[in-house]
Formats: C-alpha cells, structure tokens, sequence
C-alpha cells in the first residue's frame, strides 16, 4: 500500500470522527472502517497523491431562519461562529496529517432557495456578507464561500434561479417519486417539511395548521429540487472535491455527511436554525423561544445580538442582559 494511500485513508477516518449516518444505517459493518474508506478514496486520493490541498464543498450557511422563534435576526451570530470554528478545527486536524492542508468552501445556498423559504434576497446578501467577514475577521483561512451569484453573476436573482433549475434539476414529478419510494428521500422530506411548517406558522400565525402543512408540502419538494440541483451545479464547478453534507447519509453515499458542532445530539438543529447558548460546559444551540423559556441572559456583541447564556449569575457573570465590547463573548 502506498504512502499516499495510508495518509488517504488516516484523513478519511479522521473525518468520519465527526460524520452524520442516517439513523437506520447502523455502524458500518466493517469494524476497522476500510469499506468505508474504500467508498471514498477514489475522491480523495489523487489530491493526497498530488501534495495538493485537498478539497472540500458543503451545501450550508444559506440564510438565517425567518423565524423569530427560532433565531435572534437575519445576520449570522456566534451560533454561526461556532460552526465555521469547528469546521476550521476540523481542518486543521485534517492538515496535520496532509501538510498541503485540507479546505472547506461553504457553498452557501440561500439564494438558491430564498423564494420557497420566505427569506428576502437582501438578506441572503446581508448573511453572506457578513459571514465571509466572519470567516476573515476570526482568521478562518481554511474556509471560504461560495454562491450562486459567483457561478452565474450579472443576473437578476430570479433569473439565476430559472437557469440553475433548466440547467441542473429533475422534474418535480421525479421528486416527489423518489420520497414516495425511498427511504432517504422520505426522511429528509420529513425533516424539511417539519422546519419549514415551523417557521411559515411563525411568519403566518393566523394560517390553519393544515393550511401550512399543505403549502410547505409543495415548499419541501421545490426546495429538494433546488438543492439537489445546486448540488449538481457545485459537482460540476468542483469535480475533485470531497463531497459534504449537513444531512446524515448511508455509509457509501457519495456524500459525507457531517456534524456542524461537538454536539451530535443536536439534530437537524443547525446554526441558521438556532441560536448559540452558553452553558457550564461550553456552547449549545437551541431555538430562540427555547433558551428563553430557560431564562437565559442575552448577549449583545458591539450592540448587535450575539448569544443566550445560561450559567448562573455570578460576579463575572451578570443576572440581567449583558452587553460586550467586541472579543470574546
């Protein structure tokens, strides 16, 4: 076995540290991991064989939630910081064992679903802005952002939208056939389903609850369409990347899926869907309604929302709302 082929596959083991399995994959049936290892070397071998960086896309950081029961606002906060530093840890394991590095382009996809969402364009432009700032201001260099107005600039948003599904996605009829025959695709129609009623009954409280369910029926299967064809598109523009996802995957799925915080029993709970709380042992994310219910403390940073704290009130640690100058919370 080749040199480059033990570090291949010591990176792919590392990253499978902190990787997603949908719940009824069960562990890989192989205990030392080698299948598993041999479903994706093919992917990451030739970076490691050629001293390159090795690359990796995630479909993720699309926009905040448009619900207030569920977020402090439309900008990225330290639920977001504490993402793109664990990705950045994460990298930076990975590179210690591939001195050429390992790097993560986030393939933020709100603008290509704002519309079946309900989140305006200007705030997808507000949130990338911003979280690329993020990612600069906190020294972040094994990550960067990619979207849909890099691989289609100069057009209108609607347009963008029109061309990426003529050009990328299946039909919706295709779709809508897979969630009804495949495990997979019904899990993660659930899963959608569930955020995107919770977040309509937020916006649209005097709408019936079937009512919502049926609208966020047709929301759900737009926005699988959209993302798979954004995900096509990213494949194309990054053929040699190692392919993440925020979802859990089978084991030789031709994604990864992976785990956006040292927190695996958070779920589906993801930055943009959640706020950061701190506890005694370290960072949380829940929804915004959830860590009030807690009583925990706000945190302002430079006046902006930041974070919820929920240790318990000491002289370092005030009972009311506490407001910070920039650094750390």
């Amino acid at each position: 076995m080749s040199t480059s082929t033990v570090t291949a596959g010591r990176l792919l083991r590392e990253l499978f540290e902190v990787r997603r399995l949908h719940p009824g994959a069960g562990p890989c049936p192989d205990p030392t991991l080698d299948c598993c290892v041999r479903a994706h070397l093919p992917v990451v071998l030739p970076s490691v064989t050629a001293g390159r960086p090795v690359t990796c896309v995630l479909p993720a950081f699309p926009a905040k939630s448009p619900s207030p029961r569920k977020v402090l606002g439309p900008l990225p906060d330290l639920a977001e910081e504490q993402g793109l530093r664990f990705l950045h840890r994460l990298c930076l394991r990975l590179g210690e064992l591939h001195p050429p590095g390992v790097r993560v382009v986030i393939c933020s996809d709100g603008r290509v679903f704002s519309d079946v969402v309900g989140v305006s364009d200007e705030d997808v432009a507000s949130y990338r802005g911003e979280l690329e700032a993020m990612i600069t201001r906190l020294g972040l260099d094994t990550l960067s952002v990619f979207c849909l107005d890099d691989a289609l600039p100069g057009l209108s948003f609607d347009r963008m939208r029109e061309i990426l599904v003529r050009d990328h996605a299946e039909p919706l009829g295709a779709v809508r056939t897979r969630v009804l025959t495949d495990p997979e695709g019904k899990r993660l129609f659930n899963g959608i389903h569930r955020f995107l009623t919770e977040d309509r009954a937020a916006v649209e409280p005097l709408r019936s609850r079937s009512w919502l369910r049926r609208d966020c029926k047709d929301r759900a299967y737009r926005l699988i369409q959209r993302s798979a064809a954004w995900g096509q598109l990213v494949a194309g523009r990054f053929p040699d990347a190692v392919r993440l996802s925020i979802h859990p995957q089978a084991p030789h799925a031709p994604k990864i899926g992976v785990l956006l915080s040292d927190q695996p029993h958070e779920g589906w709970l993801t930055p943009w869907h959640s706020v950061c709380v701190r506890t005694g042992d370290g960072y949380r994310f829940m929804h915004r309604h959830q860590a009030e219910s807690l009583d925990a403390r706000l945190v302002r940073i430079d006046g902006r929302p930041s974070h919820y704290d929920l240790r318990p009130a000491t002289p370092d640690v005030p009972a009311a709302a506490i407001s910070v100058p920039g650094g750390n919370p």
